[in-house]
């Protein structure tokens, strides 16, 4: 039983609305915090929409990078009469953070030697003057340690 016996009108109504109050306050919390599976759900999806859609924009960009610069892959030579060079390397020489960041993530090869026998980041530092490839020196160095 609820409510003892002798019980009035009026302590009767008070209790029924804390009752409602207190009902209501746990449908408020739980309608703003859906079911913890389904918060875990939606927060997984919408994560996995958003690395989607920054994977499509960085292939979008690349790709633009290599048609610009008449490539055929993230990994392909450029050859001309004398000289062999990849997208890494250009993208370098031009100083080109966002690329090489890109190029990276798309898994192009760092130990890679141009015709010139440098690597990116042998090209960078040789580029760097007064800190102009800095940046891109520092990305590349960083990302060769971790391969």
């Amino acid at each position: 039983q609820l409510l003892p016996r002798k019980c009035s009108l009026d302590k009767f109504t008070e209790l029924v609305e804390e009752l409602q109050r207190d009902e209501m306050d746990l449908w408020l919390r739980n309608e703003g915090n859906a079911n913890p599976k389904e918060q875990r759900e939606t927060a997984v999806d919408r994560y996995d929409g958003e690395r989607a859609r920054e994977k499509a924009g960085r292939r979008g960009a690349i790709a633009a990078f290599l048609r610009a610069h008449g490539f055929a892959g993230v990994d392909s030579a450029k050859r001309t009469l004398l000289t062999t060079a990849y997208p890494i390397h250009v993208a370098a020489e031009l100083c080109n953070v966002d690329i090489v960041r890109m190029l990276i993530q798309e898994g192009a090869d760092l130990s890679r030697e141009n015709s010139a026998g440098r690597t990116p980041l042998k090209l960078a530092q040789r580029k760097d003057k007064g800190g102009s490839h800095a940046e891109v020196v520092a990305l590349l160095a960083a990302a060769a340690a971790g391969q």
